[in-house]
Parts: structure tokens; C-alpha cells; sequence
């Protein structure tokens, strides 16, 4: 006799079943382990990466919770929250009311979601990891939709889905980065998924009761996403064009409609009334193009840099920065991009060229580093070429991705480039289109190794029943790429796209640095007069508060108020050299670097040196030493003069002991970043009185229970 728990074990769960089960099993372990990797990367205290603009929306939501209009903040407010210790609970208290006023700067849906997630994670601290809770669900709650949408397809293809969404570092990102960028992509998968489901609905069996519903969750997510992002504009519109041409879906475009319209007619009347005209969006559009055109070298000085725009606008228009407000500011960032443009709409139209061709062929990786971006682009180029031969589904997921993918990268490149969370959109496109690759890979690849002469027949490739739009489309798409892809391997129109970039990439990093370097220096302090070192430990403690606690030492004081930092410069040898700093004084040292180091066509940084043990006057961090390599590409460029004006922006006066070497000293306050650097490269346990003990650069000193490093595991880019 049969077992009876075995039999209803088997009852419930058949062989497919467990597979199926087993599949989810490994997308869901990628996706928990790859987020847990990223978290811990991104957003371990001290140096969680937060975006700057966060707290604007945390307070709007406060505002918008107490019954305020939708978008109002209190700066004031906002500012000390954004100077506390960014796990503490936001304060909630109201500050002056000369503090208040309406962000018109992004869009406001984020401040909604925001105010959700504090209202439902209210076990969790109130400050940005309520609303990274949020995400993080919903985006398992994504993982779980896509699997099982895509289950429909097979087994293979939803799991090669599924591991693509779980282990892309785009996604991982977004997913533990609180803001926008992530819910513009979730919204957007969500009406996706509910469109692909009433089309199942209709053409499969003509449910109504379903579908129905479906397409207005489809519309109603696809509108709100134009609150938390204007540029999802360029999805509403392909929605509307599938309604318009799906025949399956075009008698239910008027719901589709009216549900988009109603949903965002809030966000279009608060943006027309504040723009004077129609308009969907109170954000800037002329500051992004102006600021995207120093992307690329040039000749005039234009810089890739938001603080060079409002600068610049600053400078030469009176227009003064105001936070809440870009309207002013826009205008006259849109007056200096055509001055350019009227100037040399060569370089302009080259510009726009790069990067629309850039954000096509690969995505989000704007400096061409990673193969596999424009892999992702091949295989969604493959399967749209396999949905028109397959038509059906495949067709009606893959067009509409493609019409998604192409819309956003051309629109995305008119005003910028696509950096990580701009092409987070772009790539959940490609995502949409690995089912479809997934299955031409396994019919080909079956048909080749089971038939091979079957599968370099003509029959075998032959259309199956007259498509003459199908048969167009391809054979268009065809000749497009390929004529292309020719054009791209010719070297005049490659450089021309793509000119060489002379200047040194400059990132954020927290990489420790290594025993040598430790070594190295303990060595140089031993060498030093006993005088200089006495002076060097007066300015090591002078900022640190007495107390009567003898184990609350510099180290401490450090690790609790200040943010470390090191940024890395990549030399032509490919290593790599710290140049330490704190945040406090971060944009001193950061902007000296950026204003020699980006932008200016045919300089590359040799050497920088913020601090030498040597020169008591590097200790302070107000003098840095820079050695440039010239490598001019085009006559009469005042590499000088743009140098001259860039670090004066940043409050740096410039000496230069020769035409590719200066000296740049700070006119204020500057970054002690020695101060820094000894107790993060040596952690040490420094006693608070420098007359006494021993010297904190000694590693003999360092108490085995007060070693922990100021720095979490390394941070780098994807």
C-alpha cells in the first residue's frame, strides 16, 4: 500500500511543480545575495550613499502628511536633518516659516511613495531606510511577477529572466539606492506586465472581467510614473501606440486613455500653472543639455559639472542659485546652449550624435568598460528580429520593448548621456526580451545539433505564411544595422562619435590603503624634526573636543563626525594613487582635482599631492601640487586661463612654476586632511594630550580592541 503523505506530497506538487519551485528557488537566491552584496557595499554607516536631493523629498512628504500642497518643503528644516546622523529619525518639528517653499526642481511623485513607506515601515528608523524597506519588497515583488509572467514561455526562459533581473548590478543598484530612478523603472515593469496579461486575456478566451481591470492598472501605473519622472513620457506614448495598432487592444484604448489622462492631469495642472503653458513637468531640460555638452572635449571650457551651470549662469546672467526654483536659471542655461550651437553646430550635432549612438549601442555604460552592455544590446536586437518571424506574443512584447528602448535613448541623448539611473529603463527593455531570445537560442540550437541540414536549408528560414509588414520591418532592421555597424568600424566616423577622452577619470572610492604605504609614511614621520612633529600633533588634535573620557581619542572623533573619503586617480599605468580628504571640506580638494582634471581637452594629471609629510605646509590640506601631461588636440586653447577660472571657482588661487605644473593654494579654511589620514591609515588609539604616550603614527601603539578601520569593504563602481 502506497504511502499516504507521499501520495498527497505528489498530489500537490508534481515533477514540473518542484522544477518550477526549484527555478524561483535560484532566481529569488540571486537576487537576496546579490542585494545583500550591495547593501553592504552602499549602505553601511559611515559612508552610505544617499542622494543628495533625498531629504528634499523626506520633508516634502512631512508637509504634504500634515495637509500642505504636494511639494512643499521646509528647507530649513531639511538642511539640519541632511547634517545629522543620516540613520536618526528625521525631525519632525517646524523651523521658521521663511523656511517654506515649493520644489519645483524634480518632479514630485517620489515625495508619495516616500510618505508610504514611512506610514507602513514604522518599525524602522524615519530616515531614508523606511523608504530603501520599500523598495527593496517591491522589488522582490517584481522578481516574483516577471518569473511568473514569463513562466508562460518555459521554464528556462523565465529563469534566464529572472537571474538577469537578480544579478545585473543596474538593478542591484537601484533596488538599495532610494530614489526616483527606481520607481520610474518598477512603475513601468508593472504596466507592462499588466498589458502583457490582458492581452493574454483577450486573445486567449475574450475575458473581459479581466482584462479590463489590467489595462487600467496598466494606465493608471504608466500615468503616475509621470509624477516621479517626466521622462517616462516616452512609455506613455508607446503604450498609446500599441492600443492604436494592436487589434486586440484598440477598442479598449478610450479606457486606456481616460484613466492616463485622469491620472495625470494633478501633475500637468500643477506644472502648467507654475510654467505659464502647457507642460508636464516643472523640471529643468536646458541645464541638462547645456551641462551634457561638456561631456565630451571642447574647446570652450564646458564642463559636465551642475556647479559649472549655475556658475556660469551666475556669472554672467545675475541669476543667483535658488534651490527650490530652476525656471530663471533654465532659460539662461537654454540661451548659452544655442550661443554655442549658433557658434559651432559641428560640435553640437556631434554631441548629440555620440550620445544617442552611445545610449543605443550601450546603454548605460557611457564609457565603453563593460562588453556585456553591448552583448544586452545584440541579444534584444536578436529577439526582435526572432519576433518577427514568430509574430504573436513574442512580437507584441518584443516591438514594444524595442519602441521603448530606441524612444528612451534618443530622448535621454538630446539632453545627456545615459548614465546608471538614467538607463535603468532601458535595460528593464532588453530584460523584457530575454524570453524571446532565450527561446530562439533553444529552437536554433536544437534544430542545428538534432537537423543540421534542416537548419541551413531555405525551407527552414522560410516564412511561414505571408507577413509583408513583418518581412519590412526586418529587412529594414537589417540594413540599418548592418550599414551601421560598417559606418562604426570606418576610424574617421568612429573618432568622430567617439573622440578620446585626454583627461584622467576621477571617481569616489574607499579603498584602504595597502602595509607599504603605511610603512612608508611611519618611516618619513621618524625622520622628521622632533620640533615638526610636535607642531604636526598640535594641528592632529586641534580640532578634537576635550573630555574627560580617555578612550573617546581622534580615531573616534572621526569615525562618529566625519566621513572619510579617498579618491582615486587611474594613471596611464593603470595604478592607482589615494588622495584623502573628509566630507566636511570635501568640495575643496574634490573641486581643485575636477577643475584641472575634467574637461579642459588635452591635459591628463600626472601627479597630484594634497598633502607631504615633509612640507608642513601641505599639513592643513590648502595646498595641492599638481604635474600635468599636455597632449593638445586642437590649436589655440588658453589651457591656463580655463584652469585660472575653474579653481577660482572654487576659491583656490593658482601659482604655476611652469606652463604644465602649479601649485594650488585654498583662500579659507581648508581640508586637514593629514588629520585624516593617520588615524585612517594607522587606526591608531591616540591619546588626547600630544605631550604624552607615544606618537600615534607608531602601529606598536594600536589597542588589538580598537583596530577597526574607518572604512567598510571597497566600494566600486559597476
Amino acid at each position: 500500500m502506497d504511502n499516504p503523505s507521499k501520495a498527497s506530497l505528489n498530489f500537490y506538487l508534481t515533477g514540473k511543480q518542484w522544477l518550477v519551485l526549484g527555478a524561483l528557488l535560484l532566481c529569488f537566491g540571486s537576487w537576496f545575495t546579490t542585494r545583500f552584496d550591495f547593501l553592504f557595499l552602499y549602505q553601511i554607516p559611515p559612508n552610505q550613499t544617499i542622494h543628495p536631493n533625498y531629504y528634499t523629498f523626506h520633508d516634502m512628504s512631512e508637509n504634504w502628511l500634515k495637509g500642505e500642497k504636494l511639494g512643499v518643503v521646509d528647507i530649513s528644516r531639511m538642511m539640519v536633518n541632511m547634517h545629522r546622523l543620516q540613520i536618526s529619525d528625521y525631525i519632525l518639528n517646524d523651523s521658521p516659516k521663511d523656511g517654506k517653499c515649493t520644489y519645483l526642481a524634480l518632479d514630485p511623485g517620489f515625495g508619495i511613495i516616500v510618505a508610504i513607506a514611512r506610514k507602513l515601515m514604522t518599525d524602522i528608523p524615519d530616515s531614508y531606510l523606511r523608504a530603501e524597506c520599500l523598495q527593496l519588497v517591491c522589488d522582490g515583488v517584481m522578481l516574483f511577477l516577471l518569473f511568473f509572467t514569463f513562466l508562460r514561455m518555459g521554464i528556462i526562459p523565465a529563469t534566464m529572466a529572472g537571474l538577469f533581473y537578480g544579478v545585473h548590478p543596474v538593478f542591484a543598484y537601484q533596488a538599495v539606492f532610494p530614489f526616483q530612478y527606481f520607481w520610474e523603472g518598477w512603475l513601468i515593469s508593472l504596466a507592462v506586465i499588466s498589458l502583457i496579461w490582458a492581452r493574454r486575456a483577450l486573445v486567449e478566451g475574450d475575458k473581459r472581467l479581466y482584462a479590463i481591470p489590467l489595462i487600467i492598472l496598466a494606465a493608471a501605473a504608466i500615468g503616475f510614473t509621470l509624477w516621479v519622472r517626466s521622462t517616462a513620457l516616452i512609455v506613455a506614448l508607446t503604450f498609446i501606440a500599441v492600443f492604436l495598432t494592436v487589434p486586440s487592444l484598440r477598442r479598449y484604448c478610450g479606457i486606456f486613455f481616460l484613466i492616463f489622462a485622469l491620472t495625470i492631469m494633478p501633475q500637468v495642472m500643477r506644472a502648467s500653472s507654475v510654467m505659464g503653458h502647457f507642460a508636464l513637468s516643472t523640471r529643468m531640460s536646458w541645464h541638462t543639455a547645456f551641462q551634457g555638452l561638456g561631456h565630451y572635449p571642447n574647446q570652450y571650457g564646458l564642463e559636465d559639472e551642475d556647479l559649472y551651470v549655475f556658475t556660469k549662469t551666475e556669472k554672467d546672467y545675475g541669476i543667483r542659485y535658488n534651490y527650490c526654483d530652476y525656471t530663471k536659471h533654465d532659460i539662461a542655461a537654454q540661451k548659452e546652449f544655442m550661443q554655442v550651437w549658433r557658434q559651432d553646430p559641428g560640435f553640437v550635432t556631434r554631441s548629440l550624435a555620440a550620445r544617442i549612438t552611445s545610449n543605443i549601442l550601450f546603454n548605460y555604460d557611457f564609457d565603453f568598460r563593460h562588453l556585456s552592455s553591448i552583448l544586452c544590446t545584440l541579444m534584444g536586437l536578436t529577439a526582435l528580429l526572432f519576433a518577427l518571424r514568430r509574430r504573436g506574443e513574442h512580437l507584441f512584447i518584443a516591438g514594444m520593448m524595442a519602441m521603448v528602448y530606441i524612444g528612451y535613448a534618443v530622448a535621454i541623448g538630446l539632453v545627456y548621456y545615459m548614465a546608471p539611473p538614467y538607463g535603468y529603463v532601458a535595460l528593464l527593455a532588453l530584460l523584457f526580451t530575454i524570453p524571446s531570445f532565450t527561446a530562439f537560442i533553444m529552437n536554433e540550437g536544437a534544430m542545428l545539433l538534432d537537423h543540421p541540414r534542416k537548419f541551413f536549408s531555405s525551407a527552414h528560414w522560410r516564412w511561414p505564411e505571408q507577413a509583408p509588414i513583418a518581412k519590412t520591418a526586418m529587412a529594414g532592421i537589417t540594413v540599418i544595422v548592418l550599414s551601421f555597424a560598417a559606418a562604426l568600424c570606418v576610424p574617421a566616423v568612429h573618432n568622430y562619435l567617439f573622440p578620446h577622452k585626454p583627461y584622467q577619470e576621477l571617481w569616489i572610492s574607499y579603498n584602504q590603503p595597502n602595509l607599504d604605504d603605511n610603512q612608508m609614511l611611519v618611516h618619513q614621520w621618524e625622520a622628521l624634526p622632533q620640533e615638526k612633529k610636535f607642531n604636526f600633533l598640535k594641528l592632529v588634535y586641534r580640532e578634537v573636543p576635550h573630555t574627560a573620557n580617555a578612550g573617546y581619542d581622534v580615531s573616534h572623533f572621526i569615525a562618529d563626525k566625519i566621513h572619510t573619503l579617498i579618491y582615486l586617480e587611474r594613471l596611464q599605468n593603470h595604478h592607482e594613487k589615494p588622495v584623502f580628504t573628509y566630507v566636511r571640506y570635501k568640495a575643496d580638494v574634490l573641486g581643485a582635482l575636477n577643475a584641472v582634471s575634467l574637461s579642459i581637452l588635452g591635459w591628463r594629471a600626472d601627479k597630484i599631492d594634497v598633502f607631504n609629510i615633509n612640507d608642513p605646509d601641505s599639513w592643513d590640506g590648502r595646498k595641492i601640487h599638481m604635474t600635468l601631461i599636455t597632449t593638445p588636440e586642437r590649436a589655440g586653447v588658453d589651457y591656463q586661463r580655463l584652469a585660472n577660472e575653474k579653481f577660482a571657482r572654487f576659491n583656490y588661487a593658482v601659482t604655476w612654476l611652469g606652463p604644465n605644473e602649479l601649485i594650488a593654494r585654498h583662500n579659507g579654511q581648508g581640508c586637514d586632511a593629514l588629520r585624516t589620514v593617520v588615524s585612517m591609515l594607522f587606526n591608531a588609539y591616540c591619546p588626547y594630550d600630544p605631550t604624552t604616550g607615544a606618537s600615534p603614527l607608531d602601529p606598536g601603539n594600536v589597542a588589538p580592541d580598537n583596530t577597526k578601520s574607518l572604512t567598510p569593504a571597497d566600494k566600486k563602481a559597476f
